[in-house]
Parts: structure tokens; C-alpha cells; sequence
């Protein structure tokens, strides 16, 4: 049996160290992922509202820079992590 992937976006590649395969969080279509972790820009861009919409219950994590603030109490509470890289 195969393990399940990290969707990552590309602007983030070196926010965490995994050893599982990174596919790319923009392209994919989640069957074989394991967790999404998106960049402060992917919350607004509408990629969460499609994770969701899979119906998988994959946990969703972001990765935030020391300048970037997430706002949106909907935003925070789907989420399961948040890093600062």
C-alpha cells in the first residue's frame, strides 16, 4: 500500500520537513493525500472551500510567514495547525 501524500503549494516548499511525498496542493485532487499545508494567500484563494468540498476530512494546516496575519475566525477554526516558517 502506498502513503498517502502532503499537499503542499509551491511557495512554500521548505515550511516543514516530512518524509512522504509532496504533491503540488494546486494540481492535485486530494485522493491520495494525507494533509493539505497552504500558504497565508492559498486561505483566500478558495483551495480550502475545495478541500472541504471533498467530502476526505483531510486536516489543513498553514504555513505562516513572521509579517502575514490570518484573519477570519471561519479561517482559523478549519484549521488543525499553523507554523511560522
Amino acid at each position: 500500500m502506498q502513503s498517502l501524500k502532503i499537499a503542499l503549494n509551491r511557495n512554500c516548499p521548505d515550511c516543514f520537513a516530512t518524509e512522504r511525498e509532496i504533491t503540488n496542493l494546486l494540481t492535485t485532487d486530494f485522493i491520495d493525500v494525507a494533509a493539505a499545508v497552504l500558504s497565508v494567500p492559498d486561505l483566500y484563494s478558495g483551495i480550502m472551500e475545495q478541500i472541504e468540498q471533498t467530502g476526505f476530512g483531510l486536516p489543513v494546516f498553514v504555513a505562516i510567514n513572521e509579517n502575514e496575519m490570518i484573519c477570519g475566525g471561519g479561517i482559523i477554526s478549519a484549521l488543525i495547525g499553523v507554523g511560522f516558517k
